[in-house]
């Protein structure tokens, strides 16, 4: 009776030992290495849809600086400073794509990007959706700027130019440091699979 009874809390140990050691790895891998992300509204269509989930990668961020044109994942603050929060008390994080980097002038024109004073293009905004608005004479980048970001700022923008609420309106300039993690990669839907570009 007894070495059944060693034998089941033995079991139960190894149990709890496996069940800690995969909760600390989890801990660490979604703190230092990769964040996820579940999507939610049209900001970013059709590159990235409603209900789409991935990984995002933190530690990208210890190597490099942000890059023009990835997309980045920041916290949604409130006026007073705090992350806003869902109905289940979860953070609020976007997903938006860097258009300008720090010191950057940022303006559109005629649905066309200049930094700096210079076109430069955005070969993303090759779609259906884009095209949509062009085949009706209408600007899918509605006319912005310009605007210098100063030298701890990011100018991010959601691929649906017409249905993003980002750095060209109450968004504005987000700060370098409110960057969590760059990059997305799909895993679900299987049809999205891979790097988001």
């Amino acid at each position: 009776m007894n070495k059944k009874l060693d034998t089941i809390l033995n079991e139960l140990i190894d149990l709890l030992k496996s069940a800690l050691i995969s909760i600390i790895v989890v801990v660490i891998l979604t703190n230092f290495v990769f964040k996820p992300i579940e999507v939610y509204g049209p900001s970013s269509l059709p590159t990235i849809r409603e209900g789409q989930i991935g990984l995002s990668s933190i530690i990208t961020l210890q190597f490099r600086d942000v890059r023009r044109f990835e997309f980045v994942i920041f916290p949604q603050m409130d006026e007073f400073g705090q992350i806003r929060k869902d109905n289940q008390g979860k953070s609020i994080f976007l997903v938006k794509r860097v258009i300008g980097l720090p010191n950057d002038t940022i303006e559109f024109r005629n649905d066309q990007l200049l930094v700096n004073g210079e076109v430069v293009e955005e070969p993303f905004l090759d779609n259906p959706l884009a095209q949509q608005y062009k085949d009706r004479g209408l600007l899918f980048t509605q006319n912005y700027g310009p605007i210098t970001l100063k030298d701890d700022e990011l100018f991010v923008v959601g691929d649906n130019r017409r249905g993003s609420s980002d750095s060209r309106g109450e968004l504005g300039p987000i700060k370098v440091e409110d960057v969590e993690s760059v990059g997305l990669f799909i895993l679900y839907p299987f049809d999205a699979f891979g790097v988001v570009r």
